[in-house]
């Protein structure tokens, strides 16, 4: 992943002398990005978290106001999952006892995004934008861990068991959707 971002760096700065008069523009972007689910009861123990995504940009323009932007971005989303449960067992006095567990997991996914937006630049000297337009990504590799806290006895572990939120597993395969920005 470092050697890709090395050439795609280089490859930007090369081809923006050469792009430097013509309708062409290279570009690198980055940021955070925030990952949000709406629409069901289970999302009260799910709290989306902060990502990042990077990547590069393509823009044609057609005149000094209006242009065609692509490119490609790796987008990291993120979502945070804790729930808690109690366990009844007898001890070795053969006594009825309770254990509180918490379990919180973290969902790190990971996204191919390719962006298609019309952007207008407006202002004097046109330094600002306003941008609109569809994007459709796939998933890459999404990676997942569990803690569960026995919170009677202080005891941390990692589970060998799958524990998510309903639906974690969905999230997998595409995405599509329409953005805009200023």
């Amino acid at each position: 992943m470092k050697r890709f971002l090395v050439v795609v760096i280089i490859a930007a700065f090369s081809c923006s002398t050469s792009f430097a008069q013509s309708n062409h523009r290279l570009g690198f972007v980055f940021g955070p990005n925030h990952f949000s689910l709406r629409g069901s009861d289970f999302l009260d123990e799910a709290k989306s978290e902060y990502g990042v995504f990077f990547g590069f940009s393509y823009e044609y323009k057609f005149n000094k106001r209006l242009s065609l932007v692509t490119g490609v971005t790796l987008e990291q989303k993120r979502i945070n999952y804790s729930s808690q449960f109690s366990e009844n067992y007898f001890n070795d006095q053969f006594e009825m006892t309770t254990h509180d567990y918490s379990i919180k997991t973290k969902n790190k996914y990971q996204y191919f995004s390719l962006p298609l937006l019309l952007k207008y630049n407006i202002g004097k000297d046109k330094s600002f934008f306003v941008n609109g337009g569809f994007f459709i990504a796939t998933t890459g590799n999404n990676k997942k861990s569990t803690r569960i806290t026995n919170e009677t006895i202080g005891y941390s572990y990692t589970p060998t068991e799958n524990y998510n939120f309903t639906f974690a597993g969905d999230i997998d395969g595409s995405d599509y959707g329409i953005t805009f920005g200023l």
